[in-house]
């Protein structure tokens, strides 16, 4: 069972630096959307909101099953944490950006 649960927290842990990539190029992209863009944009937050609860899901599976602190932080490393927690933040700011040109229109 631990073996399962460690491939798929894996699995989405490697998922991160994918969402990462495809996040920081939608950053990029002026603010003035057009309603084409607008709705990839929309397609692509949802996307990776939905991984998002994954990889935080199959983390919480797996902290519930390993009971020591040391394994676990080999498993769940500081960095991966930092990177959802930044990951996060960005689906936050474009969604904001995106409710906020809806209310403009």
């Amino acid at each position: 069972m631990t073996t399962v649960l460690k491939r798929n927290y894996t699995r989405s842990r490697n998922e991160l630096g994918g969402l990462e990539a495809v996040l920081s190029q939608i950053g990029d992209v002026e603010d003035e959307y057009t309603e084409e863009t607008a709705e990839s944009i929309r397609l692509v937050v949802g996307r990776s909101k939905a991984r998002l609860e994954v990889y935080s899901q199959r983390r919480d599976l797996l902290e519930a099953a390993i009971e020591d602190e040391a394994q676990l932080e080999v498993l769940v490393p500081q960095q991966s944490e930092e990177l959802y927690e930044k990951l996060s933040q960005w689906i936050l700011d474009l969604e904001r950006k995106l409710v906020g040109r809806r209310k403009t229109e």
